[in-house]
């Protein structure tokens, strides 16, 4: 079942993201969202999920992909690296640690919430 998402602040609750963030997977990861007459937002649920899958699976497949530091996940969501290390310590964001240092994916980004 397809549906609609209209207007940004609708995308955002249904990614718990912030506008800064999808816009920039908008511009970087082809989120899949556009902007229709008057300058609204609208994307689906069935595509943004769609979207959500895929970006999971290119992760999956690259090996060659660094994970993300802290610093690097937060600036990739639009949030401080204290919100961060909040969620890897609660365990609502997915990390390992490596060399001493916690590495997140970028999937896990997106699919966690913000």
């Amino acid at each position: 079942m397809v549906t609609a998402l209209t207007g940004m602040k609708a995308i955002c609750d249904y990614v718990n993201r912030s506008e800064v963030t999808v816009l920039k997977w908008i511009r970087e990861l082809r989120f899949p969202s556009s902007k229709i007459g008057g300058g609204i937002w609208e994307s689906d649920t069935e595509l943004i999920d769609r979207w959500r899958r895929q970006q999971i699976e290119a992760d999956n497949r690259s090996t060659e992909e660094p994970r993300l530091s802290t610093s690097e996940a937060a600036a990739f969501l639009g949030s401080s690296e204290t919100w961060v290390r909040q969620q890897i310590a609660s365990g609502r964001l997915p990390a390992k640690k490596h060399k001493g240092k916690w590495r997140i994916s970028k999937a896990d980004l997106i699919i966690s919430g913000k």
